[in-house]
Parts: structure tokens; C-alpha cells; sequence
């Protein structure tokens, strides 16, 4: 029985497996400048790893119904993880003031974002917006 449900959980659709790969591409484009960058990408692609092999619908209609490619699929789950982090106020010296591992999930999500403009799925304005909106979230939570 628990060999049968391992085996059932190692299964992925064919656009669970593209967002996955793509999500590897993404995260080695990524530069970091700190230690504390690192852990918070490696939490971050931890985190969309098990959304995407739990959810097989999700990455369906992202690259089925609309459109998107592995890759601005793979940025969009990483800026939503990154957000949720710095929202959480797990990620802060105290309110408003991130720590370093919230830097970190910071410059993830900036990373993101910017792969989202490059894709033509965010648009110059639409990042200002997510951007004051993160800010806001995170001068709000600690």
C-alpha cells in the first residue's frame, strides 16, 4: 500500500513536468548576493515543487486554457510563494523591517517579477502595483 501511494504521488502530467523544468531553469537564472538569498529560493522552490505535483489542474490551465509558457508559469508560482512568505511576518525583525532570510525571499520575488515583465505577463505598470502592493504587505506584517 505505501509503495502504491509513493508511486501514485512520483506521477506528473506532462505540464506538471514542463513547469517543473522550468522551475529549475528559473531558479538557475537566478544570482544571488547572499546566503540568506539562497535559503529563501530553496524554501520558495520547495514550496512551488509540492503546490505543482499536488495540484495537476493548476498547471493545466496556466499552460492549456491560458496560454502561458512553463517558464512565466514557474515565475508566477514563485512570486506568489515569495509574497505569501514576506506577508507572513515570519520573515521580519520586527514590524515592517524584513530580516536578512526576508531580504532574501524579497530579491526571489523580484526575480520573479522581472521574469513576468520579460514574458510580456506583467506589464511595466502592473509591476509597479505588485511591487507597492508587497511593500505594503510587508510594512504591515512582523
Amino acid at each position: 500500500m505505501i509503495d502504491g501511494l509513493k508511486r501514485l504521488l512520483r506521477l506528473k502530467t506532462s505540464d506538471q513536468k514542463r513547469v517543473l523544468e522550468a522551475l529549475d531553469v528559473l531558479a538557475r537564472s537566478f544570482t544571488s548576493s547572499s546566503p540568506y538569498d539562497d535559503i529563501a529560493l530553496k524554501d520558495i522552490i520547495d514550496a512551488v515543487r509540492h503546490t505543482v505535483r499536488s495540484d495537476p489542474a493548476q498547471s493545466n490551465n496556466m499552460l492549456q486554457v491560458r496560454k502561458w509558457t512553463p517558464l512565466d508559469t514557474a515565475a508566477m508560482y514563485v512570486m506568489i510563494m515569495a509574497r505569501r512568505e514576506l506577508a507572513s511576518g515570519e520573515n521580519h525583525i520586527y514590524r515592517g523591517v524584513l530580516s536578512a532570510k526576508g531580504h532574501g525571499y524579497r530579491n526571489v520575488a523580484e526575480h520573479a517579477i522581472k521574469r513576468l515583465i520579460a514574458g510580456g505577463k506583467l506589464s511595466e505598470d502592473a509591476a509597479k502595483i505588485e511591487r507597492h502592493e508587497m511593500g505594503q504587505e510587508i510594512a504591515g506584517a512582523g
